[in-house]
């Protein structure tokens, strides 16, 4: 996969006018760039959108919601799960948009500080060859009631844009393009010409190879509807901070602490005495409960210490067994 430019995605409409105007079925490869270029109104990309980086991942895109405000999908907010399937195809389109301001070409492509770059490009060409395309297997699906999209029975303002329910894959080049206004197109390296005689220099060119490029929304409000309240969204789950601080100090010093929400300060001290008598070279336990005063648990509560083993002596066993009679001394006559 390679890139010599990239950016956001762009959005049909919303920052430029896209026509697609070639749509060849069953070629093997993808064709030779196209010396002409007809200028049509419509075509069969005219609702997808193109990623700013191709992936070859389906996670954090296929089933989240479309963040208007970044123009992007939203990682954080899945409105839908299921079983993703991979269907084949093979489509070869090609399709052309304009770049209706120089800071759309900032913002999208990443040029930063490429102003000379940006300020001649006005016009780009996808050529693309489409292999696969990915979406959730019919019945699989789930609606999150974490994604807050949801609320009496339509879509919520931050998911107004819908959800990305199909991917496209496959592989092609974007071709940057500046338009030729009463120039020569002569000294030129490569001129395409669009119906209607009008001329544009290629500028610029980047591919990508076997990966998903443009994504398909879907709109929310066919899912909305059929959820009971209950199932819109997802109860706001608070976790209580703890009240009950225990504190319990071994033998050598070391310090070990337990911290928990609990009801009351009797079942506090409970729980400390039970968390200390588990330690039993403790010497002292300390317990808090809320906002009252750090106290020592009685020494009742503390654990016995063991008491010291002392050395038993070692006794010769007695043997029943008779001594040996010695042996008689020879004497001389």
């Amino acid at each position: 996969m390679q890139h010599s430019r990239s950016g956001k995605g762009y959005r049909p409409g919303a920052r430029g006018v896209m026509a697609a105007f070639a749509l060849n079925w069953g070629c093997a490869t993808v064709a030779e760039h196209p010396r002409s270029i007809p200028e049509d109104s419509d075509g069969p990309l005219s609702s997808v959108i193109l990623l700013p980086l191709t992936t070859r991942s389906t996670e954090d895109l296929l089933g989240h919601a479309w963040d208007v405000e970044t123009d992007l999908a939203d990682p954080l907010r899945s409105v839908l799960s299921g079983t993703a399937v991979v269907t084949s195809t093979d489509q070869h389109v090609v399709f052309f948009r304009e770049v209706e301001t120089r800071a759309e070409l900032d913002v999208n492509f990443g040029l930063g500080n490429a102003s000379a770059w940006a300020s001649r490009v006005t016009h780009l060409v996808y050529d693309v060859r489409i292999t696969a395309l990915a979406s959730f297997a019919s019945g699989t699906q789930h609606y999150s009631a974490e994604s807050g999209c949801c609320l009496q029975g339509s879509p919520t303002q931050a998911c107004q844009s819908g959800y990305v329910y199909r991917l496209l894959r496959g592989s092609g080049s974007i071709r940057m393009l500046q338009r030729l206004e009463g120039q020569l197109s002569g000294g030129f390296k490569e001129v395409v010409v669009a119906r209607g005689g009008a001329r544009y220099r290629v500028v610029d060119e980047s591919s990508f190879t076997d990966a998903y490029f443009g994504l398909e929304l879907q709109p929310l409000q066919n899912v909305c509807r059929i959820l009971a309240p209950e199932q819109e969204m997802a109860p706001l789950k608070l976790t209580s901070p703890p009240n009950c601080v225990v504190q319990r100090f071994g033998a050598l010093g070391e310090k070990e602490s337990l911290s928990r929400h609990l009801p009351n300060e009797e079942l506090c001290r409970t729980v400390a005495r039970r968390y200390c008598t588990e330690l039993s070279g403790a010497i002292s336990c300390r317990v808090r409960f809320g906002t009252t005063e750090e106290t020592d648990l009685p020494a009742a509560a503390l654990p016995s210490p063991d008491p010291p083993k002392l050395s038993t002596p070692k006794l010769i066993k007695k043997s029943n067994q008779p001594l040996p009679t010695p042996a008689p001394v020879n004497s001389s006559k």
